[in-house]
């Protein structure tokens, strides 16, 4: 089997049983949606970590507001704001650009 993590290539020596739906579900599960943005996996999961991190840090300071109103008056809004507009950017950026991470592909074992 060969499958496409960012720019690098993985091929498997060995078969595994149940090959066939071991690809579906990795296709499903792990590249479907990174491929759809025009990502690879690791693209997809680096900018995923870094929204989830920033979204963790504006719920803290809305938790923080909610004790405090003074506090962290406009923080959670703002980072809000700001990762919509990478994802809006980020969006029309990809979607203006051709597609250029491979699809997973499995081989035969004449092909291997």
């Amino acid at each position: 089997m060969v499958v496409w993590f960012g720019n690098k290539i993985h091929e498997s020596s060995h078969r595994m049983a149940g090959s066939v739906g071991s690809t579906v579900m990795l296709e499903r599960w792990f590249l479907s949606h990174p491929r759809s943005v025009n990502e690879s996996y690791l693209e997809h999961q680096g900018r995923a970590i870094k929204f989830s991190l920033s979204l963790l840090g504006a719920g803290l300071a809305c938790f923080v507001h909610a004790l405090v109103p003074a506090l962290f008056e406009r923080t959670a809004s703002r980072a809000i704001e700001k990762l919509h507009g990478e994802v809006v950017t980020h969006r029309k950026h990809h979607e203006a650009q051709p597609r250029m991470v491979a699809p997973a592909t499995t081989l035969s074992r004449s092909d291997a």
